[in-house]
């Protein structure tokens, strides 16, 4: 990850996959491929870099 790199909030790839906080959850526990998670401190972002490379070869 590049030190540019747009890091969204969770509720913001809620957004952009249109799933509740819940089901993202469900996603990352079942599909450990789903790409992205970057934890800072308690916090928890996502690289949308990687995450619309993701959803594009889906």
């Amino acid at each position: 990850m590049s030190t540019s790199e747009v890091l969204k909030t969770t509720d913001e790839i809620c957004a952009i996959l249109r799933v509740s906080r819940q089901t993202l959850w469900r996603l990352t526990k079942d599909n450990p491929s789903l790409p992205g998670r970057v934890r800072i401190g308690r916090l928890t972002r996502w690289s949308e870099k990687e995450l619309i490379g993701w959803l594009n070869s889906r």
